[in-house]
């Protein structure tokens, strides 16, 4: 099983991505729709911000 996990462009992906290889666990980082649609489990990482 592969997990996308997508790139919104303000989160320290890279962490996750080597949390789950570290696990055996294949995955990619993605902006891209068309790629991200072949993919089983979608991370969404997202960042609070203080208001």
């Amino acid at each position: 099983m592969k997990i996308g996990i997508l790139d919104c462009g303000g989160a320290n992906l890279n962490s996750i991505y080597y949390s789950l290889m570290r696990l055996g666990v294949d995955s990619l980082i993605s902006t891209d729709k068309n790629e991200l649609d072949l993919i089983i489990l979608l991370f969404l990482a997202l960042v609070q911000q203080e208001w």
